[in-house]
């Protein structure tokens, strides 16, 4: 298989085995008489729940087919929160952390802001921006491919939002993860909402 195309003005081609096409995802909420229980759906068949995950019918709850960002390890934490607002808690998926990493070659990860979304936002930044060819583990590894960048704030030292994209970009993400999190402590590493699959996820567990 080939495929043919443009590239800086310059003709490209690629060659593979497979095409994989991921055209997203839809919630397997049909056929259960969620509304003769009164749990609501919205236009995109997803359960509809406040930011506790309980959904408009007292006593029923949320995980992982509420529409939110269609990660593992967000449904991982919604199980967290679901599990803990039970017995009478009180934890919410505001402003909680949403990470993603797209596991390619390299990898590429991003959490919080970028550039344009800190615009849209209205703050004002510092980027920070270095090639992987400044890392020089990816240099031992011979993985030069790719970046580290961070935006801070202008106003003090606030991490606003990192992307990477190179060899173990999941990893490194983790990292500016903890830096961001306010007072870092284990209990704060241990409901951290770290990236599946990562060898850091483990971090959660120990």
């Amino acid at each position: 298989m080939r495929l043919r195309g443009r590239q800086a003005g310059s003709a490209v081609e690629i060659e593979g085995s497979h095409l994989l096409v991921a055209a997203g995802r839809t919630p397997n909420t049909d056929g259960f008489g969620l509304e003769t229980a009164g749990i609501e759906r919205d236009a995109r068949d997803f359960v509809t729940v406040n930011e506790r995950l309980q959904s408009k019918a007292e006593g029923a709850w949320a995980s992982g087919c509420a529409g939110r960002p269609q990660f593992t390890h967000i449904a991982f934490d919604d199980f967290r929160i679901v599990r803990d607002n039970i017995p009478g808690g009180n934890r919410t998926t505001t402003g909680r952390q949403v990470p993603s990493c797209m596991c390619t070659d390299p990898e590429l990860a991003r959490i919080a802001l970028n550039g344009h979304a800190a615009k849209e936002r209205g703050f004002d930044y510092r980027l920070a921006k270095i090639p992987m060819t400044a890392v020089p583990r990816s240099r031992t590894r011979s993985e030069e491919r790719g970046s580290l960048k961070a935006l801070v704030a202008t106003d003090g030292s606030r991490i606003l939002g990192f992307t990477t994209f190179g060899v173990g970009a999941g990893e490194v993400m983790a990292v500016m993860q903890t830096a961001m999190t306010p007072r870092p402590s284990c209990t704060n590493l241990r409901d951290m909402v770290l990236t599946h699959p990562t060898i850091s996820e483990g971090l959660v567990a120990l």
